[in-house]
């Protein structure tokens, strides 16, 4: 999940926009909002700490600029791997083969 998602924001939001979302939804996750009821308080708090660790990278712009870049970066990788795995476990019986290493077949 991106800190967009967290922070319920599309990826070209304003500075304004974020700070609202965060707002509202630390009001709607706060652990004081759960009294009572302390599993749910458990769940506010990891909630929250998600919240606040997307604002904190998305206030930012530097931070925010750095984020969207490697996220973009990641995504291309994991797309790639993706791609590409069925083709890794040959690529390492290959590998080993030919490093002189046996392997087990089924």
């Amino acid at each position: 999940m991106t800190h967009y998602e967290v922070l319920g924001v599309p990826e070209g939001a304003s500075a304004e926009h974020i700070k609202d979302s965060y707002r509202l939804k630390m009001r709607q996750y706060h652990p004081d909002m759960f009294q009572g009821k302390p599993e749910w308080v458990a769940l506010a708090e990891i909630e929250a700490k998600k919240i606040n660790a997307a604002y904190e990278v998305l206030e930012d712009a530097g931070k925010r600029r750095e984020y969207d870049f490697n996220w973009s970066m990641s995504a291309s990788l994991r797309l790639l791997l993706h791609l590409r795995a069925p083709l890794l476990p040959l690529q390492q019986s290959r590998m080993l083969s030919t490093a002189g290493i046996m392997t087990a077949r089924p």
